[in-house]
Formats: structure tokens, sequence, C-alpha cells
């Protein structure tokens, strides 16, 4: 077991990586104490976790000779003890331990021969007592405190015994053998089930969803019907405002982590780079999958701001205008409907699902709505004739956005959402 226990990982679950190895683990998980690790990312537990975990890994192989390189490190107090019990029984069944550590307090308690290594070659070596009574520097702490009185003191125990008091109880052994190789199931940890049963939709949202499917179209009617030659500009700050705020509102509600808005604003930066890439592609952008692959990690009010957003700050290297406002609720309403649909386990999160709803979504979503901001601001009015006009001459761009967008699905959205998934796990970031 190397010091560095990520050098042994290689699968993406501490399950899979232990299965790797071999698929009777029930008892090393037991023993390991990694019954609530199995389905987390091998890279994302604790130093003391990832100690473990190697550890259990290295012994699967049934060792005959068991090298470890500093494997306390990490380790609190009681799975020390654990651990001190798992090295005596591999001993007594014939396995050779050579252990390289800095704890000179579990080396002292458990081994049976010491030795200091210094400039590449061994300067030390004798039996463990012998070896730290008569070690001036590298030795315990209860022998520097105690060396003037009792020269023979190695550990803690040595004093309170010599003070009249009781040892502390040796740390008992495993209760089953390390080379059975099936294990009693009786002890065997649970599965860990994956499948994660269908979330509700909070209530702030449903209020989001009414503002905006009952509000906007009222807002156009009107602005269509009364408001004549400024139609499209009122409009289009009303569409904003009204698309915006209770997405915002609802967002801030909920009082996001500050790691939470970290992670949107660099996933509205990677969109927005994006955008700037294909920049020479015309309608070839990843944008509309970025936001899908926000939403459907992270649910429909980040979706919706992570779309917003990229359209607000991508406009400002390729030209802000009224057509921005559209823009900003086009993404925005393709982000929040991914987590909607995504995120909330309504559909799988499987690449054929999302490659076919990001499709149609830029597709009829998208190209939908921009067709309509298109038909008022260089008709000025809209008619049938204006409509089909708008929408026929979109059709060939529409239909370019919504390939790129599957493509870029295909290619990115797995990979991306299992990463965001870690990312969600390590830090809590689930969803209220």
């Amino acid at each position: 077991m190397p010091q560095n226990p990520q050098a042994l990982f290689v699968g993406k679950t501490v399950e899979e990586d232990l299965r790797e190895v071999s698929d009777e683990i029930s008892e090393i998980v037991r023993l390991c104490q990694l019954e609530h690790l199995l389905r987390c990312h091998p890279y994302d537990l604790s130093g003391g976790e990832q100690q473990r975990a190697a550890l259990a890994k290295v012994l699967l192989t049934r060792p005959k000779i068991l090298l470890l390189d500093e494997p306390t490190k990490g380790l609190d107090a009681q799975f020390k003890q654990v651990f001190a019990g798992v090295l005596r029984q591999l001993a007594t069944q014939g396995v050779a331990i050579i252990m390289v550590s800095h704890d000179i307090e579990f080396c002292a308690e458990h081994s049976d021969t010491c030795a200091l290594f210094f400039d590449g070659g061994v300067v030390a070596q004798n039996s463990v007592r012998a070896f730290f009574t008569g070690n001036s520097f590298y030795t315990t702490a209860a022998n520097r405190m105690a060396r003037h009185v009792l020269p023979t003191a190695m550990l803690a125990e040595d004093i309170i015994l010599a003070l009249g008091g009781d040892s502390a109880p040796s740390s008992d052994l495993p209760s089953q053998s390390l080379q059975d190789s099936k294990g009693n199931q009786a002890d065997a940890p649970k599965r860990v089930n994956s499948k994660v049963s269908k979330k509700k939709m909070p209530k702030r949202t449903l209020a989001a969803i009414t503002t905006i499917l009952l509000s906007i179209p009222l807002t156009i009617a009107a602005g269509v019907f009364f408001w004549e030659g400024r139609r499209f500009y009122f409009i289009a700050l009303l569409v904003l405002l009204q698309a915006m705020l209770p997405f915002a509102f609802v967002f801030e509600k909920r009082r996001p982590q500050a790691r939470e808005l970290v992670i949107l604003a660099v996933l509205v930066a990677l969109a927005v780079a994006g955008r700037s890439a294909f920049f020479m592609l015309p309608q070839f952008k990843p944008v509309a999958a970025m936001v899908i692959i926000a939403g459907a990690a992270f649910g429909g009010e980040t979706g919706f701001l992570v779309g917003a957003l990229t359209a607000l700050v991508s406009n400002m290297m390729f030209g802000q205008g009224p057509w921005t406002p559209w823009q900003m609720f086009a993404f925005g309403l393709i982000g929040f409907l991914a987590g909607f649909l995504f995120e909330k386990q309504i559909l799988p999160r499987g690449r054929v699902a999302l490659c076919t709803f990001g499709g149609l979504a830029t597709f009829v979503v998208y190209g939908g709505l921009l067709n309509f901001s298109a038909a008022l601001m260089f008709f000025g009015e809209l008619t049938p004739a204006t409509l089909l006009a708008t929408y026929t001459q979109g059709l060939v761009f529409d239909a370019m956005h919504a390939l790129a967008t599957i493509i870029f699905l295909a290619v990115a959205a797995q990979p991306m959402l299992k990463k965001l998934d870690r990312v969600k796990a390590k830090y809590g970031l689930v969803q209220h």
C-alpha cells in the first residue's frame, strides 16, 4: 500500500474499485468500516477513508508479504486499534508485514522488530523495547517523560502500571478470519440502492411556472394589440423582467451556498467559452447542451439561471440588442425544462433521452422563441404571413442548432454529469 492511496484507485466508486480485485468483498468492507462509502468516488473520501479503502483493496489480494508505507496516516485512534488487530491476525497466519511509518507510538505498541533508516541505509535495528528505550531522539513520548525514573518505560501503559494503575485493554481481534473467502453473510453490508426516488416539485417552483405561463403570454398579447410602434421593445423589456425575476427570487430564497454559486459561475463560463470557441460556425454552438447539463445536474432553477446568464454574458462579446432578453429566456427555459425532466427523475438521464430532449428543445423552444422575436423586430407586426416567412427562413438555422446540441450532448453529457454528481455529493449540494 503506497503512501498516496489514490495510486491504487481505478474505479468510479469504492465498491467498483474493490470488485476489481474480488467479488467477495463483504468481509473486508465490514472490517475496514466502508459500508456507508461504497457508492462514493474514492477521490471524494477523506484522507483516513482513502487509507481504509486502499487497505481493503490490498487485503483482498490475500498477500503473503504486505508492504505498507505510512498506513496510519489520516486514521483516527479507534480505527488504528482495528488496523492493529488486522495486522496481528495476518501475522499469526504467516503473513510477513513490513511497515514504514513516522507514527512512533503505533510502531512501539504493535511491532515485533524496529529499524531506523537514514541516508539510504539501516543505521539501527533491535527488538521494539530495546530500540525505543535505547534511542534518545526517535522514541516515544512516554519514554521521553519517564526515562530518568523508569528507563524501560516505552508506552503510557508502562507508566500507568508503575504507578499502580491498570493497563488499558488491548484491542480485540476481528471476529472473522481474513483467509475465509466467502465471509459471513449476516455481517455483509447491505448494497446501497442506486435508484433514487422521484422528487416532488417544490411549491416555489410551481409558483414560478405559473407566473411565467400566465403573465408572459398576456404581456405579449397586450403588446401586440395595444402598444403599436413600441410593441417589440416594450414586450422584450417586460418579458425579460417576468422571465427572470421569479426564478431569481426562488433561487435566492433557498439561500444557495457560496460553493454552489461558484459552480454556477463556472458552468456559465464554460458555456460562454464554448460559444466563443465555435463562433466561426453558424449556429453550431454548445450553449444549449451546457445549459441542459446544468439543469439535469442541479435542477430547473439553476438551469434557468445558467441559460439566462450565458446569453447575457456572451452577448457582451457578440453584441447586445433587443434580442438579448429573448435569448436569455429561451436558454433559461431549456435549462429549467431539463431540470424538471431529468433532475426530478421524470426521464432517465441516459444519452438517448438527453440527446432527444436537447434536439427538440433547441429546435422548438429556442428556435420558436427567437423566430417569434424576429418576426416582431423585422416586420413590426404578427400576421400568418410574417410568421410563416420568419419560421421558414429560420428552419435551416434551427436544425443546425439542434444538431449541434445533440452532438455536444452525446459527447460531453455523461462524463460531465458524473463529475457534477460527484461535486454535489462531496459538498452536499442537494436540492431542497
